[in-house]
């Protein structure tokens, strides 16, 4: 008989969500009757709630699939030689083994079927659209014929070492269970977003008051307790290999400039305090939750109700993309947040029509965040560069403050990569580091055979033997450790060989353009050809622990010491299943696809300007923006933490978005009482 395919633990947290969702909802339709609603104000909740609900129906992926029964088979071909299957998983869990269906002669031997003769294996169930088939290869290993739920191919398992092999199959989903995936999906977000923007409009206006010093950092309480516990669970901290390198070089001060040399010095100085990884991921903590409460409280004193501030507040604590990032030691979370900082302050510049630049509190403010941001990252020069000069443009009456801001950042920049980094002996980077993008642009000519003169395949061969050169579209990695690399080649000389990629792009732009779009899909495409890297935390659920937060071992590091073990097992299956596309496969595109986080910006951003109908609103999507074409142009593989800063603009534009509406609707139904009593 077949099991469940959703197992208690999945159906109890369906129904603790349904429950909070009901009891949610509840609250608020109270609160909508107890603040009155405006019946002519419901189209302009409507229509919002329905495109957005839309959005999430049609472009996140995701279905009903499991509704379907399927039928899988595997037939050995004789005389091709052995078959070692060892399973099925639905896209939810494994197969059980008594549930196959076995004809002809199968040895069944430590949890595997084995056969040298015709036979086979069918079995026949309800599954999502992602499944997969685990077999052995290796010598001697023969081919099988498998039928997926009707579409057969063959697939030889002889390889010249063993090991195990996965095969995954992405099946079509039937159209009456995608009408009603959509038709629910719609329904449901439209409810909720629709009861959400309903109990927005309904908060009346708060008193105005002055507001104590410092009263804004209230908002910081349920982020600081929610990551605070998420650090408990994966103590000291999640670490990855770059992590770990720069761990190793704060402590023995021998620094470089690979990883930015500025973070690895923080590192130093924080670990001066506490030599513990878990002081970083505190300081990080800190930072995140004092920027976000600041931007909140900045929106409460333009007049936004508390309420809506303790809702953005939340909305940041209970993200489980920030959950696992926030205390993930990486260079990209100081700045990410330096990214949002940014954000925020260039509302305090729309909000006031750039008179904000005019102290020179501000500016100096202004000047010490597009400093961290191009410090914190190399990509991050840019967006500090290009951020003062669109405010030159923009307010041509601060246009001297915009101008001495752009001059701080210079002098604060040069001071620091400058003498500082000279009297601390720091190493710069790498020819590989320092030259990759254009070594992987002329990598993409030489994969698209493009026609090189003999000068050029001459200069090409001097920097890598053109038979050793290596293209993928998904990361830089192959060209920038090639060992045949002469890395002396290309620093005594690198104007030669930009050149040189210059002359190829202007012969045939073709690979160029295809090279941008392949590594720098992680920016624009929901469904990209190249697995996105997520985290250092790697489920295991035989192992005690049953996972790992930490990449390796070096000095001062002991490991994975979690301080909450019972909770590590659960947390850690719920965020592996996030990670896999054959599994809660709308969460993976709705936490990890970096193109939804630009979508739903982009988004919301058409929704504010719609409210406030003024162009220079496009001042605060600037970062977001620069950020997300940088890395299109110059990205170096797919690492979602590398636009972890769109992820957190975009919640914050959630937060305004909810501010601005309600604002509007208040204005309008105030001004329309006034004409009325006039």
């Amino acid at each position: 008989m077949e099991e469940n395919l959703i197992s208690r633990r999945s159906l109890a947290i369906v129904l603790g969500s349904f429950f909070f969702f009901v009891f949610t909802a509840n609250q608020m339709i109270a609160a909508i009757k107890k603040y009155g609603f405006p019946q002519k104000h419901l189209n302009k909740v409507l229509i919002p709630a329905f495109l957005l609900s839309v959005f999430f129906a049609m472009f996140i992926p995701g279905s009903l699939s499991y509704l379907q029964t399927r039928i899988i088979s595997i037939e050995s071909i004789p005389g091709t030689g052995e078959i070692l299957f060892e399973g099925i998983n639905n896209g939810d869990k494994d197969i059980p083994h008594s549930q196959f269906v076995l004809t002809g002669d199968w040895d069944y031997k430590n949890a595997q079927f084995s056969t040298n003769t015709a036979a086979g294996i069918t079995w026949t169930g309800r599954t999502s659209n992602q499944i997969s088939l685990t077999f052995q290869k290796g010598p001697g290993m023969g081919t099988a014929r498998i039928s997926w739920d009707g579409s057969v191919e063959e697939r030889s398992f002889q390889a010249d070492e063993s090991s195990q092999i996965i095969l995954y199959k992405t099946l079509p989903v039937n159209i009456f269970i995608k009408i009603i995936y959509f038709s629910t999906g719609t329904f449901f977000f439209t409810v909720f977003i629709c009861i959400l923007l309903c109990y927005v409009i309904s908060l009346p206006a708060p008193i105005l008051k002055k507001n104590s010093k410092g009263f804004w950092l209230k908002y910081a309480i349920p982020m600081i307790f929610t990551f605070s516990l998420m650090l408990m669970i994966y103590y000291p901290g999640i670490m990855s290999g770059d992590s770990l390198v720069q761990w190793t070089q704060a402590h023995n001060f021998q620094l470089t400039d690979q990883h930015p040399a500025f973070h690895t010095l923080l590192i130093w100085l924080i670990t001066r305090i506490w030599d513990n990884p878990a002081a970083i991921v505190i300081s990080q903590i800190l930072f995140f939750s004092i920027v976000v409460s600041w931007g909140i409280g900045n929106l409460q004193k333009k007049g936004m109700p508390p309420v809506i501030g303790w809702l953005i507040s939340i909305l940041f604590a209970v993200s489980p993309v920030n959950w696992l990032t926030v205390i993930t030691i990486w260079k990209d979370i100081p700045y990410s947040v330096s990214l949002l900082w940014l954000t925020i302050i260039l509302f305090e510049v729309y909000s006031t029509n750039g008179k904000w630049l005019e102290k020179i509190r501000n500016s100096v403010l202004l000047s010490i965040c597009v400093l961290l941001i191009s410090l914190f990252r190399h990509n991050g020069l840019p967006v500090a560069i290009l951020i003062p000069v669109l405010l030159v443009l923009m307010f041509r009456k601060q246009r001297k403050w915009s101008i001495a801001i752009l001059l701080l950042f210079c002098i604060f920049r040069w001071m620091v990569t400058g003498p500082l980094y000279q009297k601390l002996e720091v190493e710069p980077m790498t020819a590989n580091y320092q030259y990759a993008t254009i070594l992987y642009h002329i990598a993409a000519h030489l994969e698209q055979k493009s026609i090189l003169t003999n000068q050029q395949s001459n200069e090409i061969n001097e920097l890598i033997p053109l038979d050793n050169w290596e293209y993928s579209p998904c990361s830089i990695d192959p060209i920038m450790w090639n060992p045949h690399l002469d890395q002396a080649k290309i620093s005594n000389n690198p104007l030669k060989f930009f050149q040189l990629a210059f002359q190829l792009f202007l012969q045939d732009p073709i690979p160029d353009l295809k090279a941008v779009a392949d590594i720098g899909s992680l920016v624009y495409s929901v469904n990209p050809q190249c697995k996105p890297y997520i985290s250092p935390l790697v489920y295991k659920p035989t192992a005690n622990p049953p996972a790992s937060w930490i990449d390796f071992t070096v000095d001062g590091i002991k490991g994975e010491q979690s301080k909450i073990p019972e909770l590590v097992a659960p947390l850690t299956k719920f965020f592996d299943r996030t990670f896999s596309l054959n599994s809660l496969t709308s969460l993976h595109f709705l936490f990890w696809c970096p193109a939804i986080y630009l979508i739903i910006l982009l988004l919301i951003f058409l929704l504010l300007l719609r409210i406030e109908k003024k162009w220079t609103l496009i001042l605060i999507l600037g970062p977001a923006f620069i950020q997300s074409l940088i890395m299109l142009l110059f990205n170096v593989a797919q690492d979602v933490r590398f636009q972890y800063g769109v992820y957190l603009i975009m919640e914050y534009f959630i937060g305004l978005f909810m501010f601005f509406f309600w604002k509007n609707l208040h204005k309008r139904e105030k001004d329309s009482q006034q004409s009325a009593r006039k």
